[in-house]
């Protein structure tokens, strides 16, 4: 008594399956995302170093930018 049938078990587990399937699908279209290129040119407030990416940190003087 109590026993699963084999069909029952083979639901199960396919369904387990897809479930795995869908979550490595969206992982992996997370890590499509990438930074905005743009052509225009970022410059460092107390320095001056001039860089074709947005920046938190200076990497020539290390001041942070507002």
């Amino acid at each position: 008594m109590g026993k699963r049938s084999i069909g029952v078990k083979a639901a199960n587990r396919d369904q387990r399956f897809r479930l795995i399937k869908m979550k490595m699908e969206k992982m992996f279209e997370n890590k499509g995302e990438t930074a905005e290129i743009t052509t225009s040119e970022v410059k460092c407030h107390s320095c001056g170093f001039k860089a074709r990416y947005k920046f938190l940190r200076c990497p020539n003087c290390n001041m942070e930018q507002k």
